[in-house]
C-alpha cells in the first residue's frame, strides 16, 4: 500500500480511537476474571487483535456487538500456540500469564518481534519456576511460577512489570515486583495497576524502593468489572494535534486531560512551540501559530511520541533537541534512525549525537519541508508522522509500505481525510 498526500491543512473535529494501551490491559484482565465483562471499545487494530487471538487460544471466548465485545473467561487449556504477530505488549504481557498457568505453551511472532528484548523477563520467571526453550521467540514455556520478589531492570520496558502484575495475583502469595534502577515509562505500569484495581486487585507502589507489592491476604483474585469503557488514545491523537499545530486547527473529542496515558504530554510540547491549546470538557483543540518556536524535550517517559515530536520540531523555527531516545532503537523499527531518515527524505535537517543515555536528536527546523518519498520502515508511527508532515510540505508526500499503519490505526487514512488531509491510498 502507498499513501500519496498533497500538502494538507488540517481542519475540523474527530473522535479519538480507543486507547490500544488500555485495550490490551482490559482484555487480559477480563480474561483472567471470574465472570464475564462487557468491554465498550470504539475501534480495534492488529495489535489488539493479536492479544485477543492469544487469549482465545488459551480458552477465553469473545462475543462482539456494535460498540464493543463481551469477554467470557473459560477454563484455561493446558497446551496452546500463541501467535503474538508483531505486538510487543501481547508477548510481554502474556509470557508471565502463561508461566503462572502451569501448562505447555508455544509463543511465536514476526521476525522483528523476535529481535525485541525479553530475556530479562524470562530470566526472572525462570528463577521462580518457569522453563523456556529459548531466550527469544519462537519459544516454549512450561513449569509454574510462584510468589515472592521479582526484580526487573527498569530501563528496558515497563511491559515486563505489567505482565507480572497480571499474573502474580494468581499465585495467591505475597508478591513484590521491584525495578532495578529508575522505572522507565512508569505511567504504563500505573495504568496496569489502575485497570487491575477495577478488577479487584490492588497493587501498592513504594517510591522508596521502586516496587509494586500485592498481599496474599485477603486472597487476591481478579473479579469481573462488569462493564469497562476504554478511553480515547492519546498517542494516535497526537498525530492530528501536531498536524493542526503546524498547519490549521483541529479538535479531538473523547480524550481526557486526567488520563494516565503518558502521551498526554504532547500538549505540553505543543504549547512550547507557541501554538494554541484549549480544552472543552473531554475535547482538546489545537490551532497553529504564525511562527512555531524550537524546543527541548525528553521522551524517555513517552517514547511513542518521538516520531511526531520530531516532525513538529522540523516545522519550528530554530533548533530543537529531543533526548531520552535510547529505547526507541528496539521498537517496530529503529525509530531513531527511521525517523531521521524520514525527515531527511522530506527535506528536513536532523542529526543524532552521543549514544545510549547521552543520545540527542537535534533537528534544525524551518517553516516548510520539500516533500518527497519515504518508506514506512514497517513502522506504523512513521507512516502517521510522515502523513502529518504534509501540513508543512511544498510538494506531495509519498509513503511506501503504508499498510504498517494497520498495526495500531487501520482507519487512519479515512480520519486524516475527514480532517482535510488530501490523501490517496494506492
Amino acid at each position: 500500500m502507498i499513501y500519496s498526500i498533497r500538502p494538507s491543512n488540517i481542519s475540523g473535529s474527530l473522535s479519538a480511537i480507543a486507547s490500544k494501551s488500555y485495550a490490551h490491559r482490559v482484555m487480559i484482565a477480563a480474561a483472567l476474571a471470574d465472570y464475564p465483562t462487557r468491554v465498550y471499545i470504539s475501534s480495534s487494530s492488529e495489535d489488539i487483535e493479536a492479544t485477543i487471538g492469544c487469549l482465545e487460544s488459551l480458552g477465553t471466548r469473545f462475543s462482539y456487538f456494535d460498540g464493543g465485545v463481551d469477554v467470557f473467561p473459560g477454563t484455561f487449556v493446558r497446551e496452546a500456540v500463541l501467535d503474538c504477530r508483531e505486538c510487543g505488549s501481547t508477548l510481554r504481557f502474556l509470557l508471565p500469564v502463561a508461566a503462572v498457568l502451569g501448562g505447555n505453551y508455544s509463543f511465536s511472532g514476526s521476525e522483528r518481534l523476535a529481535e525485541r528484548p525479553v530475556k530479562p523477563l524470562l530470566d526472572e520467571l525462570s528463577r521462580h519456576g518457569a522453563f523456556f526453550s529459548s531466550s527469544r521467540i519462537p519459544l516454549e514455556v512450561s513449569g509454574k511460577i510462584d510468589g515472592g520478589e521479582y526484580v526487573i531492570p527498569g530501563n528496558i520496558s515497563s511491559q515486563f512489570f505489567s505482565g507480572l502484575m497480571f499474573s502474580l495475583p494468581l499465585t495467591n502469595k505475597k508478591c513484590i515486583v521491584k525495578a532495578d534502577g529508575v522505572l522507565q515509562s512508569a505511567d504504563y505500569a500505573f495504568m496496569t495497576a489502575s485497570v487491575l484495581e477495577k478488577f479487584g486487585v490492588c497493587w501498592k507502589w513504594s517510591s522508596a524502593d521502586n516496587s509494586f507489592s500485592v498481599d496474599a491476604f485477603p486472597r487476591q483474585r481478579l473479579l469481573s468489572a462488569h462493564e469497562y469503557h476504554v478511553e480515547g488514545d492519546w498517542s494516535n491523537a497526537a498525530f492530528f494535534l501536531v498536524a493542526a499545530a503546524m498547519g490549521g486547527s483541529a479538535t479531538i473529542k473523547g480524550i481526557s486531560p486526567a488520563s494516565m496515558q503518558s502521551d498526554r504530554k504532547i500538549l505540553d510540547i505543543i504549547r512550547k512551540t507557541g501554538a494554541s491549546v484549549t480544552w472543552t470538557n473531554n475535547s482538546v483543540s489545537v490551532c497553529r501559530a504564525e511562527i512555531l518556536h524550537g524546543f527541548e524535550t525528553d521522551v524517555s517517559q513517552c517514547p511513542d511520541l518521538f516520531c511526531i515530536v520530531a516532525v513538529l520540531a522540523a516545522g519550528c523555527r530554530g533548533d530543537s533537541v529531543i533526548t531520552g531516545t535510547k529505547r526507541l532503537r528496539i521498537k517496530e523499527s529503529d525509530r531513531v534512525e527511521s525517523t531521521v531518515s524520514m525527515l531527511r527524505a522530506l527535506g528536513g535537517n536532523a542529526v543524532v549525537t552521543g549514544a545510549g543515555e547521552d543520545e540527542r536528536v537535534i533537528i534544525k527546523g524551518k517553516s516548510n519541508l520539500d516533500g518527497g518519498v519515504t518508506d514506512s520502515f514497517n513502522d506504523h508511527r512513521i507512516v502517521m508522522a510522515a502523513a502529518a508532515a504534509s501540513a508543512i510540505c511544498r510538494d506531495k508526500v509519498v509513503i511506501k509500505n503504508a499498510q504498517a499503519v494497520n498495526k495500531s490505526y487501520p482507519g487512519f487514512a479515512d480520519d486524516f481525510a475527514q480532517l482535510g488531509g488530501k490523501i490517496d491510498v494506492i
